[in-house]
C-alpha cells in the first residue's frame, strides 16, 4: 500500500506521537490524550509525546498577550475585560 501510493514510510509508533501532537494542538486535555493512548500514567504522556510545536508556542504567547499593559483599557464599562496593574 505504501509503495502503490507512495506514501513515506512511517513507522506506526511514529503515528501515535503525530496524532498526540495534533490533539494538543487542537487544546485536548492530556488526560484524554493519556487515556486515548493507553498510558497507564499520565507523566509518560505529558513527557514524550507532549512536544511544544511553533503552534502551541505561538498559542500560549498570544494567551499571554491579553496581560500586557498596553491592553488596559481605561475607564472601561463593567462589560469589557480589562487588566488593571
Amino acid at each position: 500500500m505504501v509503495k502503490r501510493h507512495q506514501l513515506k514510510n512511517i513507522r506506526l509508533h511514529d503515528l501515535r506521537h503525530s496524532a498526540a501532537t495534533l490533539l494538543i494542538e487542537e487544546n485536548a486535555s492530556l488526560k484524554a490524550i493519556q487515556e486515548r493512548l493507553g498510558h497507564s500514567k499520565f507523566e509518560v504522556t505529558a513527557d514524550f509525546y507532549a512536544h511544544v510545536t511553533k503552534k502551541v508556542s505561538r498559542d500560549t504567547a498570544d494567551k499571554l498577550e491579553k496581560f500586557n499593559p498596553k491592553n488596559f483599557v481605561p475607564n472601561s464599562s463593567p462589560t469589557e475585560k480589562s487588566v488593571e496593574f
